[in-house]
């Protein structure tokens, strides 16, 4: 499974097809499949959200500010987000299992998906810069 085209009308051409890239560069099949539900998932139900790619990276953003990005290595999902967000949702990060660094959170591939606490975070973060004229908070 690749991005919904239909979902990510938003996101440049050149940046969907880095995106789709990504996804099929990893290697596990249920893996790939988690992570494009995941991110068709917060297109389609935040859709003031812009999949782009910068630094080499999906990045969800809002109105050019920057919400969070997305990272898959051999044993687990990294999800970046400001520290405004993160420290918000710490409690409930580590709550559920899951690794809190100082500037993401890890989805260890064997952990279930967890949905409904990024869902959370995506409304914090694009609640929280609502009113940021620049990429990165100040």
């Amino acid at each position: 499974m690749t991005l919904d085209r239909a979902i990510a009308h938003a996101t440049p051409p050149e940046d969907a097809d880095r995106i789709d890239a990504w996804l099929m560069a990893i290697p596990s099949d249920s893996n790939r499949q988690r992570v494009s539900t995941l991110l068709n998932e917060a297109l389609r139900t935040h859709p003031s959200l812009v999949l782009v790619w910068k630094w080499n990276m999906p990045m969800l953003t809002d109105h050019g500010s920057f919400i969070a990005s997305w990272s898959a290595s051999a044993k687990h999902l990294a999800l970046a987000f400001e520290a405004a967000t993160l420290d918000t949702f710490t409690e409930r990060i580590v709550d559920a299992g899951y690794t809190r660094s100082k500037k993401m959170w890890q989805v260890k591939w064997d952990q279930p998906a967890p949905w409904p606490l990024i869902s959370d975070m995506l409304d914090h973060a694009i609640d929280a810069k609502k009113d940021c004229a620049t990429f990165w908070a100040r």
